[in-house]
């Protein structure tokens, strides 16, 4: 039943997002990136509670979109800390104000 509920609620939830071109799994990893600033691969994943394959996908077309940057962080080349770019920051903005 729970599941049900939050399947309708993320649902509703993506069709008020629709217009700004993000769903609500993209958004969330926009909130942690917001939060966490130059936070792994790894780590949003953890956060989110979605696999790093998924993490990875998600990163990739929050990419793409220029919502997100990717970098080498220091002492790590393995490792890419993310940031939101200014567009992803209005986004972010932009679909806080709508969900309310």
């Amino acid at each position: 039943m729970m599941k049900r509920i939050m399947i309708h609620f993320r649902s509703q939830m993506d069709e008020k997002l629709r217009p700004q071109g993000v769903t609500t799994a993209q958004l969330q990893v926009l909130k942690v990136v917001r939060d966490e600033p130059g936070v792994s691969g790894a780590q949003l994943a953890r956060s989110c509670y979605v696999t790093p394959q998924s993490a990875q996908s998600l990163l990739t077309g929050l990419e793409e979109d220029g919502w997100i940057v990717r970098s080498k962080r220091s002492g790590n080349d393995r490792i890419l800390a993310v940031r939101l770019t200014p567009d992803g920051k209005k986004l972010l903005l932009t679909a806080e104000k709508r969900r309310k």
